[in-house]
This record gives structure tokens, C-alpha cells and sequence, in this order.
């Protein structure tokens, strides 16, 4: 069966309602919505399972899960978490500590930023090169730009402090061909949040340095990074 709830606490107790005692939850990691049903559940003492919404959705192509749709979703996660389980590939969720939620959402402010500052600046020398574009127009954009390099600094800055407490790790980490500055950011996140890798595998396609080759015939479709 089917159903919606809300996002909040009257959702989330409808929704408990509608489960088995002895049943496991699996759902795909939502940019952060997912942490309040997830609390809410572990709460209630259930098990909870959140996936890679990419690595569910390569399960749902291979099993022939073509179209995207809520209730399709459901029935691919529901195969897929049934096919993890069997393979005792799929791990509990645990709810991360303060600190490393803070420096995860200020990792991800810190890239925010930059796309939309990467994207304001093209927009403005784009309309600088246009006759019809008007001076104050463009100065509110480039308004619009330093303000985003000022929050911008202040985020680096957050996340400097951080860093600065981790300073054997980062030295040890720098220390690899390879790593980028960056990357070490999100290493040192994974350290004192104490996510569980099977293998380095699974820790490098986490991070995005897992080589991802396509290829066909003599031609390379993606290279590997």
C-alpha cells in the first residue's frame, strides 16, 4: 500500500503507526530531510538504513526501473533494501554528533557559495559586453557578488577553525599524492564522525576520488579523476 505523510511530527507518527514492530526502514539520503525521521524512528526504536541515492538508482536502471515517480521510488527501495539486507551489505544509521553535522553543512555552504559566485560573475562580464545593459544593473549584480565573497570568507573561516583543531590528521592526510585540499576537509569530517567504511573502495566513491571510466570501442565516454 501506498501512502503520504507530512513532514513533521504529526507525519511521522502517522507513519509509525502504518509500520511492523520488527520492520527495517530504508530510504535515500534527501540533503538533510531525512534526519528528522530518521531520529524520530531510532527513537521509537526501529532500524533505519539510509542509502546513496546514487547507488539506488544504478539498482533501480539494472532491475528495470526506467520511470521516477514517489510510488516507483518506494517499490525500488524496497527491492533494493531486501537485496542488501540478503547480502548483509546494508548498514544501520547512526545519528552523527553536532559537530561534524556543523561542518558538513558548512562544507556544503562553502560550495553553494562558490557555484553561485562562479555563476554571478559569467552572468555579469555577460552583461557587461551588452550595449542595452544599464550601469546600475550591473552594479547591483557585482553588489550581489561581493556580498556572496563576504559570506563566503566567513564560512572558510568556520571551517578553518575546525581544521586547525584537526592539525596531525590534515598534516597525515596532505601527506598523500593526490589529495586535495578540499578532499582532506571531507576526510577530516569522516574522522570525528565516525562513519564506517567496508572497504577503500567504498570510502573513495564516498568522497568522489573512485576512478569512473566509460568507454566504447577506442572511445573514453568519462575519465576517471
Amino acid at each position: 500500500k501506498n501512502c503520504q505523510f507530512s513532514q513533521d511530527s504529526e507525519g511521522f507518527g502517522a507513519f509509525h503507526k502504518c509500520l511492523l514492530p520488527d520492520c527495517h526502514i530504508v530510504m535515500e539520503a534527501t540533503g538533510g530531510y531525512h534526519y528528522a525521521l530518521c531520529t524520530y524512528l531510532l527513537d521509537k526504536g526501529l532500524k533505519v538504513s539510509v542509502v546513496n541515492p546514487h547507488q539506488a538508482r544504478s539498482y533501480a536502471k539494472s532491475q528495470g526501473f526506467k520511470a521516477k515517480t514517489d510510488k516507483i521510488d518506494a517499490k525500488m527501495l524496497t527491492s533494493f533494501g531486501d537485496n542488501q539486507i540478503r547480502a548483509g551489505k546494508l548498514k544501520l544509521w547512526e545519528m552523527p554528533n553536532n559537530e561534524a553535522v556543523k561542518v558538513e553543512h558548512l562544507l556544503k555552504l562553502s560550495e553553494l557559495l562558490k557555484d553561485r559566485i562562479k555563476q554571478d560573475k559569467q552572468r555579469l562580464a555577460c552583461w557587461q559586453l551588452n550595449p542595452a545593459c544599464s550601469q546600475e544593473v550591473i552594479e547591483f549584480q557585482q553588489k550581489v557578488i561581493d556580498d556572496q565573497i563576504e559570506q563566503l570568507k566567513k564560512v572558510e573561516a568556520e571551517i578553518g577553525k575546525f581544521v586547525q583543531t584537526q592539525k596531525e590528521d590534515k598534516k597525515l592526510l596532505e601527506s598523500i599524492p593526490g589529495i586535495g585540499k578540499q578532499t582532506v576537509k571531507y576526510l577530516l569530517l569522516l574522522l570525528i564522525s565516525g562513519k564506517k567504511f567496508n572497504s577503500a573502495k567504498e570510502l573513495s566513491a564516498y568522497i568522489g576520488t573512485d576512478p569512473n571510466v566509460g568507454t566504447s570501442g577506442t572511445t573514453v565516454k568519462q575519465s576517471g579523476h
